[in-house]
């Protein structure tokens, strides 16, 4: 039926249009049938191996360093903040939304902080109620 062949995966910016002379000695493919094999080195048609090409790549970037300051910044702290007022404070109506859940226990989290557990009541009243004698 259908024969699997091994097949050689470049990264895009390694594929090139190929030249003249490149496709000459692709034409020139033994016609019998031997399998096809992948070829084992590393060179581009210009005789480049892919460490020299990205090499000159990171040379020939034009960015100014604070780019990736920046980037950087958006990715851990804009687009996270961006999801936390999205589904904190955004008014979404007063329909039942997906953030009903989150928003509940965020509510929970505000009273469990800003009130007193009975025991701590219960101290505060007991200090409240003894008089303070002066000595």
């Amino acid at each position: 039926m259908f024969a699997l062949r091994r097949v050689s995966v470049r990264p895009l910016w390694a594929v090139q249009r190929p030249t003249r002379a490149y496709q000459s000695t692709k034409a020139s493919r033994p016609s019998s049938g031997a399998p096809k094999t992948a070829p084992t080195s590393n060179l581009s048609p210009q005789g480049k191996t892919e460490k020299e090409i990205l090499y000159e790549m990171q040379e020939e970037d034009f960015r100014p360093p604070w780019i990736y300051t920046a980037t950087n910044l958006m990715n851990y702290v804009l687009i996270p903040g961006i999801f936390m007022y999205s589904i904190f404070i955004y008014d979404w109506g007063d329909r039942d939304h997906v953030f009903q859940a989150p928003r509940r226990w965020l509510k929970r989290q505000k009273e469990a902080f800003w009130s007193l557990s009975s025991e701590d009541q219960k101290l505060i009243e007991s200090t409240e109620s003894k008089p303070e004698s002066t000595t």
